[in-house]
């Protein structure tokens, strides 16, 4: 069964009454909730909630000899940080995608959670921040309440050009948490290390940091945890336990 609540389609600006559409633009929403399903008491499936779907226009067809339109863009801005004259200036807006949990009565059948899909379909797929990932020729352990650190972390991308071995702490189990105050067992993301000096053979290694644990046996040059001269390498970084101020994680190569 659907549901009964009412669910606006949006085309453009939409008046009060969700029924004359015409082009524009929305401003000043800040929250769109999509009817919610209906109740059931009977052997009968309790009815699914409305979906919430943002597509792009197809781009026009051209049916001589010109070229055919682009599909529209669809593109997603968070809000810029307030300046402040004296004070800290206001950090940039984040975009967060959550998904559904899955339902959770004791006596039903579990059900599945919800995925996030990220599909080019052929296209280009881009991912971090690598303008701000350089750092300086030197250990460097990572801390959450550094700026450039937590913007390292963020992106997932982190590059040296040493002029002997380094190493890049990563953070404690306390930062973790900081930074990521959502974090739940089981998140993981990426973190890559590019090594970009030619000569000399040097490695930037990445260690743990308190709260966090290494998967592989040896963290020594040329170890699993060294990015070689002139290479990158990538970490896979799983949350493991979360306490009321940490996120203990492990630290596991994944190339």
């Amino acid at each position: 069964m659907a549901s009964t609540e009412l669910t606006a389609k949006i085309r453009g600006i939409f008046d009060l009454t969700n029924k004359v559409y015409y082009p524009g633009q929305i401003r000043g929403l800040t929250y769109l909730l999509t009817g919610g399903g209906t109740l059931s008491a009977t052997a009968t499936a309790a009815g699914d909630a409305s979906d919430f779907t943002i597509t792009g226009g197809i781009g026009g067809v051209n049916t001589s000899t010109g070229n055919g339109g682009t599909g529209a863009d669809i593109t997603l801005t968070a809000g810029v940080g307030g300046a402040a004259a004296a004070g800290a200036n206001g950090r940039g807006g984040y975009i967060m995608i959550f998904t559904g949990v899955r339902g959770a009565a004791a006596a039903g059948t579990l059900g599945a959670s919800g995925r996030v899909v990220l599909r080019s379909n052929g296209g280009v797929h881009f991912s971090g921040d690598y303008g701000s990932a350089s750092v300086a020729d030197a250990d460097l352990p990572l801390v959450a309440a550094t700026a450039a650190h937590a913007n390292i972390v963020r992106s997932g991308f982190i590059k040296m050009l040493p002029t002997d071995d380094r190493t890049v702490t990563f953070f404690t189990s306390t930062d973790m948490l900081t930074l990521f105050p959502a974090a739940a067992v089981g998140d993981y993301f990426y973190f890559h290390v590019f090594n970009d000096s030619n000569a000399g053979g040097w490695d930037v290694i990445l260690a743990a940091g308190a709260g966090g644990t290494l998967a592989a046996t040896t963290a020594t040059a040329p170890g699993p945890m060294a990015a070689a001269a002139n290479s990158a390498h990538r970490y896979l970084i799983v949350i493991t336990a979360v306490a009321a101020t940490t996120a203990s994680y492990y630290v596991y190569p994944a190339t």
